[in-house]
């Protein structure tokens, strides 16, 4: 990423949202969420949306390191969705066999940098069946990725089988993928869990990250975060960067070992400097929050940035809201819009409600009613109460929407069942003004809503 995608580790537990107000406007205007002091995560997902967090975790499936020129490399394939890992890039693996069959494994690698893929195939093939454990991997890559042969998962895992057994390390890696995400054989969290072990144990760095993944999570094995930090330890120390962010994280949130702020700033930047983009914004963070290191908003913007040009959703919000309160760089509202309008398209329900208040004040760009109401409305649906509360407002005075008492008590109703004070200012105004039927009307359509599968602040 270098940003692929990924995804992050969710911890079930509620956060609190910090709300930074700069201003009013009206009944109620200038709240902008802020994300930084957050002290759980939420996800971020494929699609580069992301949910409140302070620090974040990644899971997915760490790719082998290439070992020698002429190897033979596949793209990765992206896998979505909550809790997934991602399909590792497959590197067919290039030392030459000792065995009677590396003659015709030689000729197979030859043949596949030639990009002749039949013969390469022919070529593995003859020496997988006598038994070379790196032409069983590579023909499993080849069945995997459909190189010379049609696609195919199942002959993938019989080939990668049979390698990992002959202790083919990056084969074993493979298996567990295998089983992990249930490509060509029944999805079994134990049996990737006793793949990953056998290669992490044989020092492979990115089966020690995915080992850590399955204990963090609970994948397989019990959920062990001290068992977690220790395979996270020995992939970070091997260099593996997602792994080191990891590793920050735990020390973020103190599981698996006492809570140090240092520890997880060290970690974070040794992962952020290697281009990890989940660290680069929890280190920004760190910088804002003053947590591990001095307070510096240069800092945090500096990371935030590197983070945000990656494409994570929650650094660009946060890039906005510097750029809106001049923290760390001069203030501009055109720039602060811009990173906003990027996180809300992404989803960001923070930036949505920030990008609603741009609109509705005129700041870095036309002052525009409609506008502002469609991202309060989107962030609202979310859950976000300050959204809520704005647009239940909107609602009572008929900016930018037709005016309707009845939607303006729904909306200012749930913001103040989540504990918003304006919204409940808002609510009991509305009442003094409506009939009970009305009122009995707009509690009903508060009761039957239910949020978006957005990305809400405090969910």
């Amino acid at each position: 990423m270098g940003l692929i995608a990924f995804i992050t580790v969710r911890v079930a537990q509620k956060r609190s949202v910090h709300v930074k107000k700069e201003g009013c406007l009206g009944m109620v205007r200038g709240n902008l969420w802020r994300v930084g002091q957050l002290r759980k995560t939420c996800f971020f997902t494929a699609s580069g949306q992301s949910g409140w967090r302070h620090g974040m975790t990644e899971s997915h499936v760490r790719r082998p390191k290439r070992t020698s020129p002429g190897c033979l490399f596949i793209k990765p394939l992206l896998m979505g969705g909550m809790m997934k890992r991602f399909c590792l890039t497959l590197v067919l693996l290039c030392a030459v066999s000792t065995i009677a069959a590396g003659g015709d494994f030689a000729d197979g690698v030859t043949a596949y940098d030639a990009k002749d893929y039949v013969t390469a195939l022919a070529m593995f093939m003859k020496a997988a069946e006598a038994g070379n454990a790196s032409a069983q991997y590579s023909l499993g890559v080849m069945y995997k990725k459909g190189y010379g042969v049609p696609q195919d998962a199942q002959q993938a895992v019989h080939w990668f089988q049979k390698a990992a057994e002959a202790g083919q390390v990056e084969a074993q890696v493979m298996l567990g993928w295998m089983y992990d995400t249930g490509r060509g054989i029944p999805q079994n969290a134990q049996q990737a869990v006793r793949w990953y072990q056998k290669a992490a144990e044989a020092g492979q760095a990115d089966a020690q990250y995915n080992l850590g993944v399955m204990y963090h999570k609970g994948l397989g094995v019990p959920q062990n975060y001290q068992q977690a930090m220790h395979w996270y330890r020995k992939a970070a120390e091997a260099g593996v960067a997602i792994a080191q962010s990891n590793l920050g994280f735990m020390y973020d949130m103190g599981e698996g070992v006492p809570r140090d702020a240092q520890q997880a700033a060290r970690w974070y930047r040794k992962a952020a400097e290697a281009g990890n983009a989940s660290a680069q914004y929890s280190l920004g963070a760190m910088y804002e929050d003053e947590r591990g290191v001095s307070r510096d908003a240069q800092q945090a913007v500096y990371w935030y940035r590197k983070a945000a040009e990656a494409g994570v959703a929650i650094a660009q919000s946060n890039l906005g809201l510097m750029y809106a309160q001049g923290r760390g760089v001069p203030q501009n509202y055109q720039q602060a819009v811009h990173w906003y309008r990027k996180a809300a398209e992404a989803g960001q329900a923070g930036a949505q409600f920030n990008l609603g208040v741009m609109y509705e004040r005129g700041r870095g760009v036309h002052r525009d009613a409609q506008q502002a109401v469609h991202w309060y409305r989107k962030a609202a649906e979310a859950g976000v109460a300050s959204a809520q509360s704005n647009l239940g407002e909107m609602y009572a005075r008929g900016k930018g929407v037709p005016q309707d008492d009845i939607l303006a008590y729904k909306w200012a109703n749930l913001a103040a069942n989540q504990g918003y004070k304006r919204g409940v200012t808002v609510r009991d105004f509305l009442t003094r003004r409506m009939t009970p039927n009305q009122v009995g009307q707009a509690k009903k359509l508060a009761r039957e809503w239910k949020p978006t599968r957005g990305i809400a602040p405090n969910r």
